[in-house]
């Protein structure tokens, strides 16, 4: 009796969800599509940063011309795919339609062109690694120095991006009321 009653019930349930969960990609598809190629583009970002490893330690132990330009490409392509990836999907700017052209609707600094400023600077200090291109150093205290330079410029670099990672994932999550300013209390307040 009452297992047969439950059973068809939740058959019934079953049904009706698969058939919103078959209606759903017409709905959602563009979407979709969009978070698809989001982790796609992410994926070859993390890909092609592995390749330019991978082909600058092959260049350290055969110094051909091909590898050498394949170390160059890559490093360019992983260089544009993590700009961009910052800038757009980590910070939130460059939208170009927004209240404030090329950054975005809402912003907490109050002056612009410190957005400006950090996509600039950002921008240099990923560019830091063409540096590494240049010829061996042939002084040992130097490319240590050199190393010394680069990782405390790539500890700024991302203490830097932290921030407007941050900023931006806050702006997002009180957009999507994930994050308020006011909660609102089960119970009344009365100043006596």
């Amino acid at each position: 009796g009452n297992f047969d009653f439950f059973f068809r019930r939740l058959k019934d349930e079953w049904r009706e969800r698969a058939h919103k969960f078959a209606q759903a990609p017409g709905k959602w598809s563009p979407w979709l599509w969009f978070r698809q190629w989001e982790h796609i583009f992410n994926a070859g970002k993390y890909a092609s940063s592995i390749l330019a490893g991978i082909f600058s330690i092959i260049y350290h132990h055969n110094q051909t011309d091909v590898f050498y330009v394949l170390k160059v490409v890559l490093g360019f392509v992983t260089f544009g795919c993590s700009l961009t990836w910052d800038l757009v999907m980590d910070w939130g700017l460059l939208r170009y339609k927004s209240k404030h052209p090329w950054l975005r609707d809402e912003l907490v600094l109050k002056f612009k062109a410190i957005y400006f400023i950090s996509i600039l600077l950002n921008t240099i200090l990923r560019l830091l690694w063409v540096l590494k291109l240049v010829p061996e150093i042939e002084d040992d205290l130097q490319r240590e120095s050199y190393a010394v330079l680069f990782a405390t410029l790539e500890i700024f670099r991302r203490c830097h991006w932290n921030f407007y990672r941050v900023e931006n994932e806050h702006l997002t999550n009180c957009d999507n009321f994930r994050a308020t300013k006011l909660i609102p209390l089960p119970f009344s307040i009365t100043d006596e």
